[in-house]
């Protein structure tokens, strides 16, 4: 097998170009290694240069994190819904968590998923949680159903803060 020295890809001997880089293939482009090698990166030659796709693949497990946390997002709010159903403040809050959802999801492949715009979004969710469980504090563990839907909201408090604190750290 052989492997393309700009990114790293493997490509067929018969190629004239790398399918991922696009770059020409002749016999100085192509390495036959079993597996690509890290170049020496030529402004620092201590420090390997990796590939583009080696850059890819680095994004990827980053992305892991953002994955997961938008995961418990969904997980809490799908519940936080169905015990909410029908009151004025679950609607907007279920429509808005819907937009968070969308917003995120598609930028979830970007180096800078949470962005600014991302963040204020979810601490204006976390500002209308509070709004909601503040003013009725002392209705909060009365029965099962006000216990479970204050520990989902506070679930999700720290999740919100956790997507705001540490989502963009690679």
């Amino acid at each position: 097998m052989t492997f393309c020295k700009n990114c790293g890809n493997k490509i067929n001997k018969s190629a004239k170009f790398c399918t991922n880089c696009g770059e020409k293939i002749d016999a100085a482009s192509v390495s036959s290694n079993e597996t690509p090698v890290a170049e020496k990166n030529p402004a620092d030659p201590s420090q390997p240069h990796f590939s583009h796709k080696q850059q890819n693949q680095k994004v990827l497990s980053n992305n892991s994190l953002k994955n997961k946390l938008l995961g418990f997002y969904i997980i809490l709010v799908i519940p936080l819904y169905i015990l909410g159903q029908g009151t004025e403040e679950m609607i907007g809050f279920s429509i808005y968590s819907a937009i968070i959802i969308v917003v995120i999801s598609l930028r979830i492949n970007k180096t800078n998923t949470f962005n600014y715009i991302v963040k204020l979004l979810l601490l204006l969710q976390f500002v209308f949680i509070l709004s909601m469980v503040i003013p009725q504090a002392e209705y909060l563990f009365i029965n099962l159903y006000s216990s479970i839907a204050t520990i989902l909201f506070a679930a999700l408090s720290l999740v919100i803060f956790l997507m705001v604190l540490i989502g963009n750290r690679k």
